[in-house]
């Protein structure tokens, strides 16, 4: 196996500190940064939230704030490197939203889940492989409409918005954020987003 530190990209030069303080709970270490030098030193890819997808990349009209198209440039460049190498994506809030546009599916607006207080609500999900989420937070004015062939979808709010799924095996999607939950559900969801980087090097050494 290679013997050097197993390093993530977070695709944010200056992300919340909720997102590293996870990545150090899992002993993963990490850069920051949307225009890495060399991206083959990293093992695995961290998409945080932030503004809007720019709505012409997926053909629609969705009322959209904060759109910003080179980061959205950036970020589809990084997610298709990343993804043509099978190493492993996690991507939350925005970012799951742009996993979805990127493999070609689309966005829509949803009423009663921008909260900032993060209040829970209930959710239905899947057992495997992050283990059963009964309530997640909300913080956002968007989530994914029409998912691609590839998209398996492991948990649904009572209103039917997508809260995470899964793509191409190894590509992790969370419409809530697992970075600001208590009951150690950012352990498990950042614990296994690890074991998979951690296998995927196994395997390719």
């Amino acid at each position: 196996m290679n013997e050097r530190a197993l390093r993530i990209l977070v695709a944010n030069p200056r992300p919340p500190e909720t997102y590293l303080k996870a990545l150090d709970s899992v002993s993963m270490s990490y850069d920051c940064s949307l225009l890495p030098a060399d991206l083959s030193i990293y093992d695995g890819l961290l998409l945080t939230g932030g503004g809007d997808v720019l709505p012409a990349y997926y053909e629609g009209d969705t009322p959209s704030s904060d759109v910003n198209f080179v980061k959205d440039k950036l970020e589809f460049d990084l997610l298709r490197y990343f993804t043509e190498k099978r190493l492993p994506v996690l991507a939350i809030c925005r970012g799951f939203q742009l996993v979805n546009v990127f493999f070609g599916g689309t966005l829509k607006c949803v009423n009663g889940h921008m909260r900032n207080d993060d209040n829970r609500h209930s959710v239905s999900s899947r057992e495997k492989p992050f283990g059963i989420f009964s309530e997640v937070n909300s913080s956002h004015n968007q989530a994914v409409d029409a998912v691609p062939e590839n998209a398996e979808i492991i948990a649904v709010a009572p209103d039917l918005t997508i809260e995470a799924a899964i793509y191409s095996e190894n590509v992790f999607c969370f419409q809530f954020h697992p970075e600001r939950m208590s009951d150690g559900i950012t352990e498990r969801v950042f614990g296994v987003f690890a074991d998979c980087v951690k296998k995927r090097l196994t395997a390719s050494s």
